[in-house]
């Protein structure tokens, strides 16, 4: 007996990271609504590793006083997109009509259509207190405490920017985002380490 079901594929995730000022004390979850509201609506496709344009004029104030910038990180799921080539002559969307590129989008570049994928928008803000120092005051023989390490809160204005301007060869930031999702969730499950390791 064959039986065709017609099962949904689910969307992939295109992954949206939000900065707000440090004045904005509206909850995250309001302002990923908005986010998510602002983008729909004014966008019918986003480029990968790209910022998105028009924030300073957005109807929502929420959104045109507090959001920073908004960075198009990476999709995930499947399926997934032909890469566009140097040489195409294909318009990527900016709003809600095509608008021809008049620059040439580097190989590999991802084009996502809203209506094609999910949202996942991470909103945060950046601390600008900048580093504490701890020291260890209990060493004997010395007239000075010694200064044993310094303390950021993260994420922090100093750190803005550097893990996008680190490049390997190997995928190395996934992998490592990819650990430290692992620990996470074992930890949440209450994972024995010793029984499962995920190193």
């Amino acid at each position: 007996m064959n039986m065709d079901f017609n099962i949904p594929m689910p969307k992939p995730v295109l992954q949206i990271e939000a900065r707000l000022s440090p004045q904005c004390s509206t909850p995250y979850l309001q302002m990923r609504e908005r986010i998510h509201y602002f983008l729909t609506s004014t966008k019918a496709s986003l480029v990968c590793f790209q910022l998105v344009s028009g924030i300073a004029e957005a109807h929502d104030e929420l959104v045109r006083t507090f959001v920073e910038q908004i960075w198009v990180a990476e999709r995930s799921g499947s399926p997934s997109p032909s890469p566009l080539e140097n040489n195409s002559s294909q318009t990527f969307l900016t709003g809600t009509e095509p608008v021809s590129s008049s620059t040439t989008l580097s190989m590999g570049t991802q084009i996502c259509e809203i209506n094609s994928v999910d949202l996942s928008i991470h909103v945060y803000q950046l601390n600008d207190e900048g580093a504490t120092e701890e020291f260890d005051y209990d060493r004997s023989g010395h007239d000075q405490p010694a200064m044993m390490a310094h303390h950021w809160v993260l994420p922090c204005r100093e750190f803005e920017g550097i893990w996008d301007n680190l490049i390997f060869d190997d995928q190395v930031q996934i992998k490592l985002l990819e650990y430290v999702y692992t620990t996470f969730l074992f930890s949440d499950k209450n994972v024995n380490p010793d029984l499962v390791s995920w190193n």
